[in-house]
């Protein structure tokens, strides 16, 4: 019997071929990978998380003030305009109406859709701001009668610092009630 050599040679055959794919099919899909997480990194939401932790004492005071005022908040917001409507009621007879509030709209994990505006009283009990861009999703809200920024530089403020907290899925179906 004569053995019948194959004559090809080894880049001409196809088992080789087909084991040597499977590794080159990992480094690529393995580089594919590293090119997709680079490109699409996640944003930090806070930056200044150790501040914000060692501030979180001072914060819980402003909680516990809103609730010795008695402090109520209900938001209505227009999708088509991006009118923000908010109406604010309390229970303290000493409570006086600022003439601006500070509201945050937090997204939970992209910073770039987070929202502060600044409201301006119209009226006694209601207040005014225009959204910079359509709400949808889940999103954290703040409303306080100081801003992050004057928080940070008049700690010493001898007015009475409040916030209200809560959260939300936009677009609203009804009024967002903050508060007690």
């Amino acid at each position: 019997m004569t053995e019948i050599l194959d004559s090809k040679p080894w880049y001409k055959q196809l088992w080789p071929w087909i084991i040597i794919s499977l590794p080159a099919s990992a480094v690529i899909a393995g580089l594919t990978t590293l090119f997709i997480a680079i490109e699409n990194q996640d944003s930090l939401v806070k930056d200044d998380w150790y501040k914000d932790g060692k501030a979180i004492n001072r914060r819980v005071e402003y909680d516990n003030n809103a609730f010795a005022l008695g402090l109520k908040a209900e938001i209505k917001v227009d999708d088509i305009s991006g009118d923000l409507n908010l109406s604010i009621s309390h229970t303290d007879p000493s409570f006086s109406f600022p003439e601006k509030l500070y509201i945050e709209l937090t997204h939970p994990t992209l910073a770039e859709r987070d929202q502060r505006l600044t409201l301006t009283k119209t009226q006694s009990p209601r207040y005014h701001g225009n959204l910079q861009q359509t709400l949808t999703g889940k999103r954290h809200i703040t409303l306080s009668n100081k801003g992050l920024a004057q928080e940070t530089e008049n700690n010493t403020a001898p007015e009475l610092i409040w916030r209200l907290k809560g959260t939300a899925v936009f677009p609203l179906d009804e009024p967002l009630l903050l508060g007690q």
